[in-house]
């Protein structure tokens, strides 16, 4: 038989009257034997690449930037159990045909749709969100020999539904209101020690841990709100709960402190207030509902306080 004549080539290395084989596997095989711990590789950034959904995807350039308080008419995707937040990418590969032609009509536009989570109360009752996350194909794939209309997306701006209507293919359009980013001011910026403004964007020495730097940057931080509120009736605490850069900096400090042990060498934490709001919000294991909380806050400062809140919780548990 054919298969008699196969012979795999690792095995065919140990036939004969040769030394003992020298090849890595058999080294592996004798750690295995030996019960020593092998050290395992993963590339970290493997799993945001999606290239399950193939290579040669086809590239859409531009950005489409809708203005805050806009009312806009959008083609909806309504997805169960997925709450897209800004700065998020969204693989997705279709194959319902009236999805499928949507999604054409989109790309040959300005390639935004909006994403809206359903949530099933009951079985037989599914329900839209009234808050969601417009989506952004920046390459897709679209051939007939190939099985679904494949497609990457990115969230960007964040909307409220203010009418829905299923059209006759089934499809959802909606008209939609875009939701600001309200970004506070420093409450202490009019009365700070200039001075010091050159130690407020000092960057900490990175031959540093995360989790040093992160400290670091906090204290300098803390110490610099004392000496500014000292010409303010109220002390530097009660501003500290509202200065972006400060929340920033307690929330790395949380997140370097439950990343320790692992094997990733350092996290990409987005510096910006609003995108690391966004960040954290995508990446903590939170329900539906939180995310869809944490959605219709307008401030990036109250969202960090939020995630905040969560994170010590989460610290103090794992002491």
């Amino acid at each position: 038989m054919e298969n008699d004549e196969y012979v795999d080539s690792s095995s065919a290395s140990d036939v004969g009257d040769g030394p003992p084989s020298t090849s890595p596997s058999s080294s592996v095989d004798s750690a295995n034997l030996e019960g020593e711990a092998l050290p395992i590789e993963f590339d970290t950034a493997l799993p945001v690449e999606h290239n399950y959904l193939g290579e040669n995807l086809e590239e859409l350039r531009g950005r489409t930037v809708l203005d805050d308080g806009s009312f806009q008419l959008l083609p909806l995707l309504p997805q169960p159990g997925v709450v897209l937040v800004p700065g998020q990418t969204l693989p997705l590969m279709v194959f319902y045909p009236p999805t499928v032609s949507m999604l054409r009509k989109i790309i040959s536009t300005n390639g935004t749709f909006g994403v809206i989570c359903v949530r099933y109360f009951e079985a037989s009752n599914p329900k839209m969100a009234n808050v969601g996350t417009t989506a952004e194909i920046y390459e897709y794939r679209d051939e007939e020999d190939l099985a679904g209309f494949r497609i990457k997306a990115k969230g960007r701006q964040r909307f409220r539904v203010m009418e829905s209507q299923r059209q006759v293919d089934g499809n959802v359009t909606a008209t939609v209101k875009i939701l600001p980013e309200v970004i506070l001011p420093d409450s202490l910026h009019g009365v700070r020690d200039r001075s010091l403004d050159r130690y407020r964007s000092e960057q900490v020495n990175l031959s540093r841990s995360v989790s040093t730097a992160n400290g670091i940057r906090l204290r300098r931080q803390q110490a610099i709100s004392r000496r500014d509120s000292m010409m303010t009736v109220w002390p530097h605490w009660v501003h500290n709960q509202y200065n972006a850069t400060t929340l920033s900096c307690r929330v790395k400090v949380h997140l370097s402190y439950l990343k320790l042990g692992s094997t990733a060498a350092r996290l990409q934490l987005p510096e910006d207030p609003t995108e690391l709001s966004y960040w954290v919000a995508q990446a903590m294991p939170l329900l539906d509902e939180q995310r869809l909380s944490l959605l219709q806050i307008n401030s990036p400062i109250q969202r960090l306080r939020w995630e905040l809140c969560v994170l010590e919780k989460v610290c103090m548990d794992n002491r």
